[in-house]
C-alpha cells in the first residue's frame, strides 16, 4: 500500500492507518497483527519507521509488543480515543459488546443554547436523538444530536431505520436532510452529573465527568447539526496527535 505524499510523517501515516483498522474492526480485540517485515512490505517503508508506528501505538494502549511473539491488539483497545478523530470524525465504538440501551427520537423545543448555536428562529424545534451506548453491559456513553427540524426533509418514521443507535450522527443528517456536514467546532470540558444524567448512566449526582459538544456545518457554511457527549471519566482517555515542528532554516536559531 502506496502512502500518500503530504506533510504527515510516513510513520503517523502508518499509525493512522492501523489505528483505524482497529477501531473499524479489521484487527478484534487479541487479533495478533502482521509481523514487522510483512508491514515493511505492505507500506514500503523502513523497518526502523514500521518499528516507531507500533511503537506509538503501544503507547496509546490500542496495542500490547510481546518480546519474540508479536503485536497484539490490545484487549481494551478503546479505553484511548484519538481527541483529533472524535472532534472530526465522531468515532463510535465496535464490536459484539457494543449496545444501546435508550434509542429516543423527538421533536422538540431546544434549550436556549441549542437554539443560539443552530442559529434557530424563535420557536423553531429540532429533531432530537437521545441514546446511551453500553459496554460489556455498563453505561459508556451519554449521546444526544440536533437536526433543524426545517432542514429535515422526511420524517424519521419513514425512513425504515429501527435502530438509529446503528449510525454516526452526521449519517443521520444525511439521510434526513440530504446534507453533508462539511466543516466541525468542538468543544471539551470538565463538568458534573446532573441528577438526570447520572440516573440514566447509573451513576452518582455530581461526578466528574466529560462533556464533548460538536456544532456542525453543512457546505454553506450554514449550522446544520449539534451533539453532545458525556462519558465516563474513569473508562475514558484522550491523546492529541500534534503537527510536527517545521525544521529551522540554515543560520536560524
Amino acid at each position: 500500500m502506496a502512502l500518500e505524499k503530504e506533510n504527515r510523517s510516513l510513520q503517523a501515516q502508518i499509525k493512522q492507518i492501523l489505528r483505524d483498522e482497529i477501531n473499524n474492526g479489521t484487527w478484534r480485540q487479541g487479533a495478533k497483527l502482521p509481523p514487522e517485515p510483512s508491514l515493511v512490505r505492505r507500506f514500503g517503508v523502513s523497518r526502523i519507521t514500521v518499528s516507531q508506528a507500533l511503537r506509538d501505538l503501544s503507547a496509546e494502549g490500542l496495542v500490547v509488543r510481546r518480546q519474540g511473539k508479536g503485536t497484539f491488539v490490545s484487549a481494551s483497545p478503546h479505553g484511548w480515543t484519538n481527541l483529533g478523530a472524535l472532534l472530526q470524525r465522531m468515532p463510535m465504538q465496535h464490536g459484539e459488546n457494543l449496545e444501546h440501551s435508550v434509542n429516543r427520537v423527538e421533536c422538540l423545543h431546544p434549550t436556549t443554547d441549542i437554539a443560539l448555536d443552530l442559529q434557530l428562529a424563535e420557536g423553531e424545534q429540532t429533531w432530537c436523538f437521545t441514546r446511551i451506548k453500553l459496554v460489556d453491559g455498563k453505561p459508556a456513553q451519554w449521546e444526544q444530536a440536533h437536526i433543524p427540524e426545517t432542514l429535515v426533509a422526511v420524517h424519521p418514521a419513514q425512513v425504515g431505520v429501527d435502530d438509529w443507535g446503528r449510525f454516526f450522527f452526521i449519517e443521520i443528517l444525511q439521510r434526513l436532510t440530504g446534507l453533508e456536514a462539511r466543516r466541525c467546532r468542538a468543544f471539551l470540558q470538565g463538568a458534573v452529573l446532573s441528577p438526570a444524567l447520572a440516573e440514566a448512566m447509573g451513576e452518582v449526582a455530581g461526578k466528574p465527568t466529560i462533556e464533548v459538544t460538536r456544532l456542525w456545518h453543512g457546505e454553506l457554511g450554514q449550522p446544520v447539526l449539534l451533539t453532545r457527549s458525556v462519558l465516563r471519566p474513569d473508562g475514558t482517555r484522550y491523546y492529541v496527535d500534534l503537527p510536527e515542528l517545521p525544521r529551522k532554516g540554515v543560520g536560524e536559531e
